[in-house]
């Protein structure tokens, strides 16, 4: 029979308070065991939101479901696997187990919980794990992480269930696998990029620091001191930065959820055991930050997964948003938008989203505030800025949807995104897009390939670096090529040196009617007004005029940008393509899908995809002569190539058209579902679209 929630529970037994100096901020009071993340009085909330909250009671059967199921576990191996050589799975397998069990104990007060995470920290702390692999420091953060949350949550647990011997194990364990580890990496310069390593990393060490301060170890107690105080200082060159403007992170969906789960870490830790986070949580755009992850997550539930992104919309990090619920000052109705959407997204994963901690975290940050209306009321586009490595506050990505519906059939969704090949975990991928109509995504982005590929984060198109393999190279993404094609590996890419900015995104320009007089300028709209037509157009200019290879178009590339514009009450996108390079032999125009059955017309005019049961049909609208100086223009399927040591990709093609932009310098494909009407006969150029609006009147 599982212990209740209130059966069994054991006085637990507090330390004295203890004031410390923070060479940082000066005086604080460091708070008795339980101080990371949570203070007994939230514990007690916790309980509390347990019997109030249907939800959470849920949350809190399926973590003890689940632990229950950890209990006959072995203990983690912690020889190096993977194609890193890393512990980095075996640290989070940590963390999830002293996350999970040390939160049932608090609970519930059944020791068998207890014992297990005490186990499991006497092993890694042990002489059983020789180190906590320092030479790729995510690992050691991250069980520094693990095991400070243990040893604090399990603090006071009886001394004859956890002996002092023990505690002083694990205790040493952190500070010679940890602590030491980490203040020789500080003395070779580490920790002090804007990326999720420096949030990652430091957010680890502020627990594990926070945890010793007290430590009757004079030495203990000295480093842990002055870990503190560079940690907290180096965190912020992160996290003030990389969340830029609007809270879009420039390394990707994934690599937003790690760096902000961690951001979260640090905020919490430093609320409960300092009482203040520094400033942490007032960083521009984090505010915001969960938002931008909603926009680039499709009505399929998949994200728009570029870079070394995955797609899956209901991942590890969902947890994340009941976070920032409660700790990113966001306004009260942002903060309904995050509450509902954590706990909606996560109730869809049963007791395998207790896995990485999520049951544990949703119950420590849990919200019961928000509804779908709260959701509904967002608006239905949003572009998005970044700062970091050379943006410079540019617009860098573009989302636009029908509706909000989740799951819905009858949704359309586009993103698009700029480029830029020196951000982090990036591609050049310029122009590129996904899209998804009748609840199916046809263009589909590759996202990341194996991270022990040779050359796999040097950014640069040689062969043998990042860029010239297929998922990270311009022509394994949804945009142009000019002069080259899949078997020339690495010469076809844009310039990984330059931005490539949105230079126009509306959603207000209306069909053939001028643009002001329906709010132009106007980024961010609930519901569309009549006829309107969302748009955004990409400046492609500056990473193809520097385009480099053994046979560079010669005079260079002048000019090159790319429009898309949902039509026709988004059952009409529109790809347009306008380009001054006479210089170049040809541009290829390429769109990847996977597990579509295609069927290209007669006259290669019309491409119809079919899957599971849905069906649009892609057309080339302009040029709208199927031969132009005696080239024949229409699509083609073509299978990627992808050699190894590369993974393959399931049933992928490439939809493609190919033309002299001698003879050719605009491009025009449509992509409609089965009911839509008739094309525009008129598509505007890209320059007219600000005024004279996307679709032209027909002339005679």
């Amino acid at each position: 029979m599982k212990p209740s929630l209130l059966d069994g529970v054991v006085v637990l037994l507090v330390s004295a308070t203890l004031v410390v100096g923070n060479s940082v901020d000066g005086m604080f009071t460091l708070p008795p065991h339980p101080r990371i993340r949570v203070l007994p009085g939230d514990i007690e909330t916790i309980r509390q939101n347990i019997q109030k909250y249907a939800e959470a009671q849920t949350y809190f059967q399926e973590m003890q479901s689940y632990g229950d199921s950890l209990l006959n576990m072995s203990v983690v191996d912690c020889h190096r696997s993977g194609v890193e050589n890393s512990l980095l799975s075996q640290a989070r397998s940590v963390l999830d187990r002293t996350y999970t069990l040390g939160l049932l104990w608090r609970l519930s007060g059944n020791v068998t919980y207890a014992k297990r995470a005490i186990v499991e920290m006497l092993h890694v702390c042990g002489s059983s794990c020789i180190d906590w692999n320092p030479s790729h420091f995510l690992d050691t953060a991250e069980m520094m992480h693990a095991v400070g949350v243990g040893y604090d949550w399990l603090h006071d647990v009886p001394t004859e269930v956890f002996s002092s011997a023990d505690r002083m194990t694990i205790e040493n364990g952190m500070v010679e696998k940890g602590l030491q580890a980490a203040a020789t990496n500080w003395q070779n310069g580490e920790f002090t990029t804007a990326y999720n390593w420096n949030l990652v990393c430091n957010g680890g060490m502020i627990v594990a620091s926070l945890t010793l301060m007290d430590s009757t170890n004079e030495s203990h107690a000295t480093l842990a001191k002055s870990i503190y105080a560079n940690a907290t200082e180096r965190i912020r060159l992160s996290l003030l930065v990389s969340y830029g403007q609007d809270g879009a992170w420039p390394e990707g969906p994934t690599y937003w959820g790690y760096a902000t789960k961690y951001a979260l870490v640090a905020i919490e830790t430093l609320l409960s055991a300092t009482s203040s986070d520094q400033g942490l949580s007032m960083a521009s755009g984090f505010n915001t930050t969960g938002l931008w992850n909603i926009y680039d997550t499709s009505p399929s539930l998949q994200k728009y997964n570029w870079g070394d992104s995955d797609s899956d919309g209901n991942d590890e990090f969902v947890p994340n948003f009941v976070g920032l619920a409660r700790r990113a000052h966001a306004d009260t109705a942002t903060a309904s938008v995050y509450g509902w959407y954590g706990r909606t997204v996560f109730s869809r994963s049963g007791e395998l989203g207790c896995e990485h901690a999520g049951c544990a975290l949703q119950l420590i940050d849990f919200s019961p505030e928000g509804s779908e209306t709260d959701m509904d009321a967002l608006p239905l586009c949003k572009s998005y800025t970044m700062t970091d490595d050379s943006w410079d506050n540019h617009t860098a990505i573009g989302y636009i949807r029908s509706d909000w519906t989740r799951g819905g059939v009858d949704s359309f969704y586009l993103a698009f995104k700029g480029g830029n090949g020196q951000a982090n975990h990036n591609d050049v991928d310029a122009g590129s897009f996904i899209f998804e109509m009748q609840g199916q995504r046809w263009a589909v982005d590759l996202g990341a390939d194996s991270y022990g590929l040779p050359g796999y984060f040097h950014k640069s198109s040689a062969h043998g670096a990042r860029y010239s393999y297929y998922r990270k190279s311009t022509r394994g993404h949804n945009t142009l090529t000019f002069n080259g094609d899949d078997t020339h590996p690495g010469w076809s890419c844009q310039d990984d040196m330059t931005v490539a900015p949105i230079d126009a995104f509306n959603c207000t320009a209306a069909e053939g009617t001028d643009a002001t007089t329906a709010a132009a300028g106007t980024n961010d709209l609930g519901t569309y007004p009549p006829n309107a037509t969302p748009y955004g157009i990409v400046n492609l200019s500056p990473v193809y005029r520097k385009q480099g290879g053994p046979e560079p178009p010669q005079p260079p590339i002048a000019s090159v940008k790319r429009g898309f514009a949902a039509v026709q009450k988004f059952q009409r996108l529109l790809v347009v393509d306008e380009w001054d390079a006479a210089g170049a032999d040809n541009v290829t125009w390429s769109m990847h899908f996977a597990g579509a059955v295609v069927n290209i017309a007669a006259d290669g005019r019309t491409a119809t995809l079919a899957r599971s049961g849905a069906t649009i049909h892609a057309t080339i609208l302009e040029p709208a002569l199927g031969t132009v100086a005696g080239e024949a223009i229409g699509f083609s399927v073509v299978t990627p190539y992808i050699p190894p040591p590369q993974n393959p990709v399931k049933d992928l093609q490439k939809l493609i058209v190919t033309v002299s932009p001698r003879t050719v310098r605009r491009l025009v494909i449509s992509f409609s579902d089965t009911s839509a009407p008739p094309a525009p006969p008129v598509i505007n150029p890209l320059a007219e679209w600000g005024l004279a609006g996307v679709v032209g009147a027909q002339t005679e």
